[in-house]
């Protein structure tokens, strides 16, 4: 399997758009944990770990972890987007066929 991937942090923050909710950029820690959504569809995980392992080969993060959903049709809790954001410092959902 062959990942490439693009850091969509800008350099610079752009101009306001009107009618857009503006995003604050933070800086990410030193040592960024990434949470992984795995929503059961097939491949999901692979494709996510398959991402955490390159970012982690590339020291762009220390660690991940996954929430693993029941199905793709479930959402996931509040305890477990409590839960995500208390410990990921970047979070990736992912689909797969």
């Amino acid at each position: 399997m062959t990942l490439r991937y693009v850091l969509p942090v800008p350099p610079e923050p752009k101009a306001d758009v009107a009618g857009a909710t503006p995003h604050a950029w933070k800086p990410l820690p030193a040592n960024p944990v990434l949470g992984l959504i795995d929503n059961g569809k097939t491949r999901a995980r692979d494709l996510l770990l398959g991402v955490a392992t390159l970012l982690e080969k590339q020291g762009l993060i220390d660690s991940h972890f996954i929430l693993r959903k029941p199905t793709a049709a479930h959402t996931i809790t509040m305890e477990d987007r409590v839960d995500l954001r208390a410990r990921a410092h970047l979070i990736i959902s992912a689909i797969g066929d």
